[in-house]
């Protein structure tokens, strides 16, 4: 996106100023040197990682361990968003505050909503329904948080010259 603004800006001001060639070369030069394509191949296997960090603490099955260990892998994540569209999305492409604000409002609405879903039925009535749902709450915004992830890498590979058949 920013290199076809400055390949239109360079040709709109073509014939109006003498520089031509020059602001034809500068925004070829700015074209080409475009996102790093490259990165998406890293924050793919970053995302992995993240996946994989939180395994051994995840499958210990003790509901606390298992919290904590998706937090982590949600605050993983939740970086690795952030650095795609640092590259590969103008700044004001999520709005006001970024990325990181919409997945602040995607944790809140998130854990409101599958927090309700796992842990305020009526089958409870009125008890506590265990722990093991407020995992399932917290599952739930990783596994969101992570199709983010991967929407993104798999939106840019379409267009990306290192992912072409």
């Amino acid at each position: 996106m920013r290199a076809r603004a400055l390949v239109v800006l360079a040709l709109v001001g073509w014939g109006s100023c003498g520089g031509g060639a020059a602001a034809l070369a500068a925004s070829a030069a700015a074209a080409a040197s475009g996102p790093n394509y490259a990165l998406l191949d890293t924050m793919a296997e970053r995302a992995d990682a993240c996946d994989q960090a939180v395994e051994k603490d995840y499958a210990t099955g003790v509901p606390v361990r298992m919290t904590a260990a998706l937090e982590v892998q949600a605050r993983c994540l939740e970086d690795v968003a952030a650095a795609l569209a640092a590259e590969f999305y103008p700044p004001d492409a999520f709005g006001d505050g970024g990325i990181r604000a919409r997945v602040a409002d995607l944790r809140a609405t998130y854990g409101r909503l599958y927090g309700a879903v796992h842990t305020r039925p009526l089958t409870c009535r009125g008890r506590p329904c265990g722990d093991i749902y407020q995992v399932w709450a917290a599952e739930a915004y990783v596994s969101a948080v992570r199709a983010l992830v991967d929407s993104i890498i798999d939106r840019v590979k379409d267009q990306s010259p290192l992912h072409q058949p």
